[in-house]
């Protein structure tokens, strides 16, 4: 299983929950794309994601591609594996879909 880097800066709730009992995450893999450069692409897609399920907390970039039209680079397209939190610091499970960000 993936696990996230841990940010120094990373709240007291986020802590706690790993300390009591570990974390468990589920991934989906998306597909971004952009006109003007890989950073948007990937926070298009996070910031979608990130409408449609709660507790995203990293990401994978797994493929990168894009298209050529007349001889430039027409969009970029990253491939990326996002993870969410299945439980809230609460305690209270994520009841998201299997495929949520098909319904942004």
């Amino acid at each position: 299983m993936y696990m996230p880097l841990r940010d120094p800066a990373a709240t007291a709730d986020s802590e706690l929950a790993d300390e009591a009992g570990g974390c468990a995450y589920r991934t989906i893999e998306v597909v971004a794309c952009s006109a003007t450069g890989i950073e948007d692409a990937i926070g298009g897609a996070i910031e979608r994601a990130g409408r449609a399920l709660p507790h995203v907390e990293w990401f994978e970039v797994t493929d990168l591609r894009g298209t050529v039209v007349n001889g430039k680079v027409g969009r970029w397209q990253v491939g990326l594996r996002l993870g969410y939190r299945l439980d809230s610091a609460d305690g209270s499970r994520n009841q998201a879909s299997p495929n949520p960000v098909a319904r942004a």
